[in-house]
Parts: C-alpha cells; structure tokens; sequence
C-alpha cells in the first residue's frame, strides 16, 4: 500500500509504500516487491532500472535501513531482478545489514530523493507510528498537579525527527473542568476519585492528535481539542480493534462542540481515521 500522508510526513520521505511479510517471504528470505502496491516504482527510481542487476545479485545496492528496533543505519541489501527477460523485483533479507523480519511484520520502501531506505517493523509498531506518547502518563499526571498549582511548565510530545510539540496541562485541566469531570464518550461510566482534586479521575485526550500538527493548520493544543475520558476510553481510542476505535471516533466527532473544531480546521471523519491509523 502506498503511504498516507501522515507516514510521508513521520519518515520524510517523498514517496514510500509497504506490505505484510507473507509466510514464504520469511520461508524464503527474499521479499517480492510488487508493481501493484508501488513498491517496485519507488525503488526502480531510487536506484535506477540499468543499476539493478539482473540474474543472480553481484553485490549490494547502497540503501538506509530501518532496523525492526526502529534504528536508522546507512547500509547495502541484494536487490536484483531474478529471472532473465522479466521485471519480478527481489530484495533479500540480511541480518547482518539489518534489514531482518517476521511473518505478519510490515516491510516498507520509501525515498528521499535519490536515497533509497528499506525497513521493517513489527505491525503493531508499524500501526502505531507518529501515535506512540512515551510521556503520555507524565502528561495526565502533571494535569492533576495543575489543579493543585498552576504554574507548572509545559510538556512536551515528541514526535517524527525529533519534532517536539508544546502542550500546556493547564489547558487540558481548563478543557476536563469544562467537561464537567465526565468521560465524553461513555458519560455513565463509573469513575473513581482523584486523590489529588476531590473529583471523578478523568483524562485528557487530543482529539486531533498532536502528530497531525504539520497537516493541520493552527495550534492543536486548545481546549476545543481536548476530550475528556476515562482511562479504559482512552486507552481504546489509542489501541483498541479497528472497529471500536472507529466507533468511538465517530461518536465524538458527531458531538456538536467537535463539528465546530473540525469545521474550523477544515479535518474530515475520513482525515481523524488516517490520523489514527486506521
């Protein structure tokens, strides 16, 4: 499949697209690029199609690698066109380079320029690319601490490239307060008491993620952007099935304070969708 605009963006790349590695992929240590998925055409430009060995592979074509762990490493794979007179595209598995993976992983091609970068991640990694928050329990805690002193300092979300993103606990206490201490998306939850404020505990979620920030105009940090939910939601909305995910999405979208936010930053159900990996 081709990239989406948010996997360009996280990688930088100009043009990229992946694939689930299949049983003889991994059987046979060797990945077919396919023409269907556009794979084939991204690293045909990249390398050039008379740089390409034919028959077997003499040598290595110099590509980065992104390791399974997620490191970056400048690197060489075989990649070849194995069968005289036809255009099937091979690139070989190597340990050793880095360029390592499992049944059901996501392999993926991207370039930028004329620099060709080849990869593979476990699915739930790749899934979840430019949506990890390392520092998202730092972030609920130091809200519950602004309830208490409100001269705390920003914190930051990191994100693709180093790329951090302020974000204020202050406005995520104002947008909970607002809320009315309720979880949005299942109002009769039952929630227990915070021991920091004295009331239900909730948690602050970006509706738009803060990973959208360079395909979205405006801050995203704002209170209209700020849902307020329950753990158990929150950690749906993040990892939960396709299905239920959607769901829940959907059903803060539809909420009128949300239309108003999306309408103004001009994201569709389709864009919230994409940006959540789904």
């Amino acid at each position: 499949m081709k990239f989406t605009r948010d996997q360009l963006i996280y990688f930088g790349a100009e043009d990229g697209a992946w694939s689930e590695v299949t049983v003889d992929e991994r059987a046979n240590s060797q990945i077919t690029v396919s023409d269907t998925e556009g794979e084939a055409e991204i690293v045909i430009h990249a390398l050039g199609k008379t740089n390409i060995p034919r028959g077997s592979a003499s040598g290595k074509s110099p590509v980065t690698v992104f390791r399974r762990s997620g490191e970056a490493v400048e690197s060489g794979l075989k990649i070849n066109f194995p069968k005289q007179g036809k255009d099937e595209l091979r690139i070989y598995r190597n340990t050793v380079a880095g360029f390592d993976y499992e049944k059901g992983d996501v392999w993926f091609v991207f370039r930028k320029g004329d620099r060709l970068t080849v990869g593979s991640f476990p699915s739930t990694k790749w899934h979840a690319l430019g949506r990890e928050d390392k520092e998202d329990a730092g972030f609920q805690d130091e809200i519950e601490k602004a309830f208490a002193d409100e001269s705390l300092d920003d914190i930051y979300f990191e994100t693709s490239g180093g790329v951090r993103i302020k974000r204020d606990p202050r406005v995520a206490m104002a947008a909970i307060r607002s809320a009315g201490y309720i979880c949005e998306y299942a109002p009769g939850t039952k929630l227990f008491t915070s021991r920091v404020n004295g009331r239900f505990y909730v948690e602050a979620h970006h509706f738009i993620p803060l990973s959208a920030s360079k395909l979205v105009s405006g801050k995203l940090d704002i209170k209209e952007n700020i849902v307020s939910l329950c753990p158990h939601w929150h950690r749906a909305i993040h990892h939960a099935d396709a299905e239920t995910a959607r769901k829940i999405i959907q059903q803060l979208a539809a909420m009128s304070s949300r239309q108003e936010l999306l309408r103004k930053k001009k994201v569709t159900l389709p864009d919230l969708f994409e940006f959540y990996g789904l």
